[in-house]
């Protein structure tokens, strides 16, 4: 909307768009389409959850992702949580509103065509994941997925999985599929995902645990970062302190973290391990 005001031109797309932004609609569109639970008093959609929503870009040049559904350019974005999984879902590139299947921007909260409210790519049946996102490289060809996981005073942690697709399958390093597909697959969600930070204490430091809501982003001057919040031992649980460590790629395309803190003296950019 501040795009709007400054550029005619963003202004005049927006309003052939139909677009006004005096409400968010984004949240509708969590469902899993006809998939519906007895509430007690009728049925009810079961959702994916409509938290931590965040855009594909890629990493390699700090980009949007852009995907063409139906003939429409789109963005794709991440959102969901222990309730229904984590789901992919496209908008359109010029107004954000939700496409279907066939490219069809769509208007809460009257459209429900099946399949439009996001593609499960994660998790499900309950599995404890959240705050995802995806990214893409385009120098080792692979989207990545990322999740926090965990209960977040106890066992938190982010787990990733990587795919030549952005819809999946996500697989982590051990070569399990990040996406379940029964429910007591979800109480062992622990066991999937490659762990890209976790717990840790240093020599003649203090340590570091339940590292989570995690963000990845380029920098203007090329390097990778990984942003997320951490708990301590040596403070209460309800204390969050913010790390941010450098990402860089192996020679086979897993992504990896400097476990040090970052600091933007160091000129490292694109490097391989």
């Amino acid at each position: 909307s501040q795009a709007a005001k400054k550029d005619p031109a963003i202004a005049d797309a927006l309003s052939k768009a139909g677009v006004s932004y005096k409400q968010s609609s984004l949240v509708r569109y969590s469902y899993l389409g006809s998939n519906t639970l007895n509430s007690g008093n009728g049925t009810w959609a079961e959702g994916f959850g409509a938290i931590d929503p965040e855009f594909v870009t890629d990493v390699s040049d700090g980009s949007m992702v852009k995907f063409t559904i139906g003939g429409n350019e789109c963005y794709g974005i991440t959102f969901g949580s222990w309730k229904g999984g984590i789901a992919l879902m496209y908008v359109d590139a010029v107004s954000l509103k939700p496409v279907g299947p066939d490219g069809a921007e769509l208007d809460a909260p009257a459209d429900t065509v099946e399949g439009a409210y996001g593609t499960l790519v994660g998790g499900g049946y309950g599995a404890a994941y959240e705050v995802s996102q995806i990214i893409y490289n385009k120098n080792t060809g692979y989207y990545y997925l990322f999740v926090s996981m965990g209960d977040l005073n106890n066992d938190y942690r982010v787990g990733m999985g990587r795919s030549k697709d952005v819809t999946g399958p996500y697989i982590d390093a051990g070569g399990k599929n990040m996406k379940f597909d029964k429910p007591w697959l979800s109480a062992d969600f622990h066991a999937v995902g490659s762990k890209i930070i976790g717990a840790y204490q240093l020599k003649n430091e203090l340590g570091w645990r339940c590292q989570g809501g995690q963000s990845i982003m380029r920098t203007d001057d090329g390097k990778i970062i990984f942003a997320c919040h951490s708990r301590t031992n040596f403070q209460p649980g309800y204390y969050f302190y913010l790390q941010i460590h450098q990402m860089f790629f192996t020679s086979d395309g897993w992504p990896v973290l400097n476990m040090n803190e970052y600091y933007n003296d160091y000129d490292g950019k694109d490097e391989q391990l």
